[in-house]
C-alpha cells in the first residue's frame, strides 16, 4: 500500500518563512502467513496400468502474503519413488513417475509439503492402486 501526504513547516520570524514537501510511505507485506492447503486430506484411485507421466492429482495451498510463491514437494510416503510433483500455476501437480504394481503396493500415503520459502503446511494424499486385468484366463 502507498500513502502520500503534504507537509509544511513555518517559522515565526518576520518575514514568515516556510517550506513544504510531499511524503510518500510504502507499506511492505512481511511473510507472516503460512501457506494453507485447501484440503487437509486428498483421496485418489489410479489403475496399476496407468501410463508413466499421467496426472494423478492437483493439490493447492493458498498463501495470503502478497507476492508469495508456493512450492510443493513430496516429503514422505513415496515408496519406490513412484510419484513426482511439480509446481504449476500456484498448485502442485502429482504425476506418475514410475509404473505401478498392484501386487507390490496397493496404497500410497504421501505427505505433501507446501512452502513459501520460510513457512509451510502439509497435507496427506491417499492414493489407492486398483488391479488391472493383466492376466489371461488359463484352462486347467
Amino acid at each position: 500500500e502507498l500513502y502520500s501526504f503534504g507537509l509544511e513547516a513555518r517559522d515565526y520570524g518576520l518575514p514568515v518563512m516556510s517550506s513544504s514537501a510531499t511524503v510518500t510511505v510504502t507499506i511492505l507485506d512481511v511473510n507472516d502467513n503460512n501457506p494453507a492447503f485447501t484440503e487437509n486430506v486428498y483421496h485418489r484411485r489410479i489403475n496399476e496400468d496407468a501410463p508413466v507421466g499421467c496426472s494423478v492429482l492437483t493439490v493447492t495451498a493458498v498463501d495470503r502474503d502478497v507476492n508469495s510463491i508456493v512450492t510443493y514437494q513430496i516429503s514422505s510416503g513415496n515408496t519406490r519413488n513412484r510419484f513426482s510433483i511439480t509446481s504449476q500455476s500456484g498448485s502442485g501437480l502429482i504425476t506418475l513417475a514410475l509404473p505401478l504394481d498392484y501386487k507390490q503396493e496397493r496404497q500410497y500415503v504421501l505427505t505433501v509439503t507446501a512452502s513459501d520459502g520460510t513457512r509451510m503446511d502439509t497435507a496427506q494424499v491417499f492414493i489407492n492402486v486398483t488391479d488391472a486385468n493383466t492376466h489371461r484366463p488359463v484352462f486347467q
